[in-house]
């Protein structure tokens, strides 16, 4: 959904966000960045080992990129 609540274009012919990041936690401790404990967390929880960080707990979001996502991956 766009910022008027509706349904935009794709922002990429490539790739979704799940490519890159988890809808669920995918870290046993949020206060710390531990990418040998996130690894033996997901394998624990069945999820995939992906480079973003998870989007878990993000809501009301407006604004996610710097503009190089924009520049580069998305198709206007």
């Amino acid at each position: 959904m766009n910022a008027e609540g509706k349904k935009g274009a794709k922002q990429s012919a490539h790739f979704v966000c799940t490519s890159c990041h988890n809808v669920e936690r995918d870290e046993p401790n949020l206060s710390q960045v531990d990418p040998v404990a996130k690894l033996a967390y997901v394998v624990e929880k069945r999820l995939p080992f992906v480079q973003g960080s998870a989007l878990y707990g993000a809501v009301n979001r407006t604004h996610f990129y710097n503009g190089d996502y924009e520049k580069n991956m998305v198709i206007w």
